[in-house]
């Protein structure tokens, strides 16, 4: 069983780190394009490292992305289609 814990926790670590040279890319060229905003961190494009929200969604908030996304029920979208 140790064995196994300590090949998941290599996984973890090399993950962690493909992910950090990643977001190292991004955080370089958003800190070039930024103007004259606040400088970006290496933490804002680690997915990991972002702090979830303290709630979680209703069902109202869900179905509402939902809809956001694909729109109402019969796939209409106040178009015609011709």
């Amino acid at each position: 069983m140790r064995q196994l814990w300590a090949l998941r926790e290599r996984w973890i670590e090399a993950d962690r780190r493909e992910w950090q040279r990643s977001a190292m890319v991004a955080c370089v060229i958003a800190n070039a394009h930024r103007g004259k905003r606040r400088a970006f961190k290496l933490a804002d494009f680690m997915p990991s490292e972002k702090k979830r929200s303290a709630r979680a969604q209703t069902p109202e908030e869900q179905l509402a992305v939902l809809k956001g996304i694909f729109g109402p029920p019969g796939g209409r979208r106040g178009t015609k289609r011709r």
